[in-house]
């Protein structure tokens, strides 16, 4: 990974991680697989709605799943 500035700054997003979501905990709770595999990585996203995002069925939980190439 090179030093660069990111080239676009204004498309760049926290993690759930950043805002204090324990994704390994809420994903099985969402019925996701945080651990999908060797050679696999998992990204996250979530779109919180209403004031109180806390209790299940508030929020909208997306999963997918990328393989990376040997």
């Amino acid at each position: 990974m090179d030093q660069a500035p990111c080239r676009f700054p204004d498309q760049a997003l926290a993690s759930l991680e950043a805002y204090g979501v324990n994704v390994s905990l809420l994903a099985p709770q969402a019925g996701m697989q945080y651990i999908n595999g060797a050679n696999t990585v998992t990204y996250f996203g979530a779109i919180f709605l209403g004031k109180n995002t806390s209790r299940r069925g508030h929020g909208l939980i997306h999963q997918r799943r990328l393989r990376k190439c040997a």
